[in-house]
């Protein structure tokens, strides 16, 4: 079962799918995007790259059911948030669809490409900025579920979303890629992430893979040994 190489492990899978598309790395700008409306413009146009991109990857928009019968709307904000749900499922749930509607205005920015505007770019979306600030202030108050829901997302900062070849939705390592083997090994349920080098593998880092994480899939459980 097990080799005796230096620096190796042997593991056995439970079950394991290949990364088929990786979404860019979500790694935000550091510093205070505060402090100009240049660094805020760099930070909001970064951001909505990497939405883009994971949206892309995981056909958010359209329309289609994951395997377990939920809305792949409702897939992808989980994967985002590695079903980290502060103040309980529902009530994340609920934050994220008004943090998605809330993006809508980016949404149409992006296709009449008004992220490439420079100055006037700059203070569109200054001016957006305290509109949507006002807006949050009157609906919400002090408190905005906009707000929470961006701190639900905090596991995905530094990593990517993917998609797989058995059509899962999950949150990886930074440096995973397409063709990456992704696993549940014997004696453990947290995902983790592979990739072939010769004979042997290398242990790229852990992930949430939605559907893999509370043993839905062990019914098509393999014997693969690593």
């Amino acid at each position: 079962m097990y080799c005796c190489i230096p620096r190796t492990l042997g593991l056995k899978a439970t079950t394991t799918d290949v990364i088929e598309e990786a979404g860019l790395l979500w790694d935000p700008p550091t510093g205070d995007i505060n402090s100009s409306s240049r660094a805020g413009l760099t930070a909001i146009c970064h951001n909505q790259r990497v939405l883009r991109s994971w949206e892309k990857v995981c056909k958010v928009r359209a329309g289609r059911t994951y395997f377990n019968g939920e809305l792949i709307l409702e897939v992808f904000w989980q994967a985002m948030s590695a079903s980290h749900h502060p103040g309980g499922y529902w009530e994340t749930r609920s934050q994220f669809h008004q943090w998605d509607w809330d993006q809508g205005i980016f949404h149409v920015f992006r296709w009449l490409g008004l992220f490439s505007l420079g100055r006037f770019s700059e203070m569109l979306i200054l001016a957006v900025v305290i509109l949507r600030i006002l807006h949050n202030l009157l609906l919400c108050g002090l408190v905005s579920p906009v707000g929470h829901f961006r701190r639900a997302v905090t596991p995905a900062i530094h990593r990517r979303v993917f998609w797989t070849e058995k059509g899962f939705v999950g949150l990886g390592p930074s440096f995973m890629q397409p063709n990456d083997t992704v696993g549940v090994f014997h004696g453990g349920r947290l995902p983790l992430v592979l990739r072939p080098r010769g004979r042997e593998w290398k242990l790229i880092g852990d992930a949430y893979v939605h559907g893999f994480m509370q043993g839905e899939v062990f019914n098509e459980a393999i014997d693969k040994t690593f």
